[in-house]
């Protein structure tokens, strides 16, 4: 009876462990299934997190890339008095620590003067610098110009750095691997091109770099036009303008005259010999008839 009971009991369990282990794989499953659920909660709980902060969409780019840009600007300013001005406009662009790249003053004491100023401003600057500039007189007229070369600049970068990666590889094999000199020559002849690739390449990103960094600013500045000068010039410097304006205009005058004859006298070749032979052989017929 005890041998039936065991036979039974084996027999039980037999039957139970493939059950369980059947079961309990199941449950691993469901359980790996269930990591796997979670894991995408979060990561979409993250995502979600992201999109409902504060950070801007191209904020992580901008982190990285920063845009380029090229400012330009030209005003047109009057003022009632010109006494001064230069001064007040180099002391503005020291303030804003940029640098007059050229300049130009016409007209002399009793003539109505005007002046322009190219200037190079810091691109950080550069709103607060016309604002500043537009105060020394008064306005007639503001256009301004702005290029992006974001693309430009990265794309420069870009090429900047592969060309030295080229470079470098270039000069291993050089040293490494090339033996003999058709090889050698060949190997400096290409490193020469390389290099005078990578110096046009940085040029140009300098150049490039130095219009983003400093805007252009062209400053021009003429008294009203209806201004009369305090006091007027020099009985002598008067005698002097008006001689010499009169010798401008004279010189004017033979120069016109000038081109006005070489510009007659193919006409006066063509026409003007041939008038004076015919009226010349008129003349001596008319002549010999009165005889």
């Amino acid at each position: 009876m005890q041998c039936s009971t065991y036979r039974l009991a084996s027999l039980a369990c037999l039957l139970f462990v493939p059950v369980l282990v059947i079961g309990c794989g199941g449950d691993m499953k469901n359980a790996e299934s269930f990591a796997s659920t979670e894991s995408m909660k979060v990561s979409t709980a993250g995502q979600l997190a992201t999109a409902d902060s504060s950070i801007e969409p191209g904020d992580l780019e901008n982190a990285e890339i920063q845009r380029k840009i090229i400012y330009e600007a030209t005003v047109d300013l009057i003022v009632t008095v010109f006494d001064g001005v230069p001064e007040k406009v180099r002391e503005i662009v020291k303030s804003f620590s940029g640098y007059v790249s050229s300049s130009s003053l016409e007209g002399a004491s009793g003539d109505r003067r005007t002046g322009t100023w190219t200037i190079k401003i810091p691109s950080d600057q550069y709103s607060e610098f016309l604002d500043q500039a537009g105060k020394l007189g008064e306005l007639q007229s503001l256009r301004e110009e702005t290029t992006e070369v974001t693309a430009e600049f990265y794309d420069l970068e870009a090429r900047i750095r592969t060309k030295e990666q080229e470079e470098a590889r270039m000069l291993k094999h050089l040293e490494e691997d090339t033996k003999e000199l058709k090889d050698i020559l060949a190997v400096e002849k290409e490193l020469m091109r390389l290099r005078s690739e990578l110096e046009r390449s940085k040029g140009q990103m300098r150049l490039l770099t130095h219009k983003t960094d400093f805007s252009t600013v062209t400053l021009f500045i003429r008294e009203f036009r209806d201004f009369e000068p305090e006091q007027r010039a020099a009985f002598g410097v008067e005698v002097k303008r008006s001689f010499n304006q009169s010798i401008n205009h004279i010189s004017e005058l033979l120069r016109t005259l000038a081109i006005a004859f070489v510009v007659l006298f193919p006409w006066l070749l063509l026409f003007g010999i041939p008038s004076i032979l015919l009226t010349f052989l008129i003349r001596r017929k008319f002549k010999t008839k009165n005889r």
